[in-house]
């Protein structure tokens, strides 16, 4: 339990990202939806440790699809859904989906990670985030680094492996952290001065 806790931190700023992300191609403001997005998190993630599963969460990927096609509806997610689990009972749709050529979804790949990251590019420019400012720099670089360069493979520590993506997360956790101790706190209305 001590290993995998930490673990709903990460997924934690994770959603919030998404839903920020969701929100700036929307035009619209989710944020009062975000206690319902942690919630569906919490639920899923209770039922997958309930058959020994790791924790769960939206995915990026499908952000990058909402993006591409501006397709927003939840029921045609909730569609999509029950059609990949239909999908996945059957082998031979497993094994056309294996047959897919590795360029093609290297390509399909590359686009939607493209995607997701500028989709984090275009959040810090909403949220005019000021990176003349040293701390803002190191949060941003450091854990872009962290998270692209250790990538699926991440890091092994004490036995638990930890992808590239949630050590890159709780990097920038811990040094926006490190980083606001002794900073004055901002009032209402204030720009943020940290990433």
């Amino acid at each position: 339990m001590l290993v995998i806790a930490p673990v709903a931190v990460v997924l934690v700023a994770e959603n919030k990202g998404h839903i920020a992300a969701i929100s700036s191609y929307m035009k619209r403001d989710l944020n009062p939806h975000l206690g319902r997005a942690y919630l569906g998190d919490a639920v899923a993630t209770f039922v997958s440790a309930m058959g020994g599963g790791t924790p769960q969460t939206t995915y990026a990927e499908n952000m990058g699809v909402m993006a591409i096609t501006r397709v927003f509806s939840s029921y045609n997610f909730v569609m999509a859904g029950a059609i990949a689990v239909l999908l996945g009972l059957c082998p031979k749709f497993g094994a056309l989906i294996q047959s897919i050529p590795n360029p093609v979804l290297g390509g399909v790949t590359l686009i939607l990670y493209g995607l997701i990251a500028l989709m984090g590019v275009k959040i810090w420019q909403d949220a005019k985030v000021d990176f003349a400012d040293h701390r803002n720099m190191v949060v941003a670089g450091a854990s872009l680094i962290a998270a692209t360069g250790l990538g699926v493979k991440g890091v092994t520590v004490g036995g638990t492996n930890i992808a590239g993506i949630a050590l890159g997360t709780v990097l920038a956790l811990v040094l926006n952290l490190a980083f606001s101790i002794g900073t004055p706190r901002r009032g209402a209305g204030e720009p943020m001065p940290g990433a």
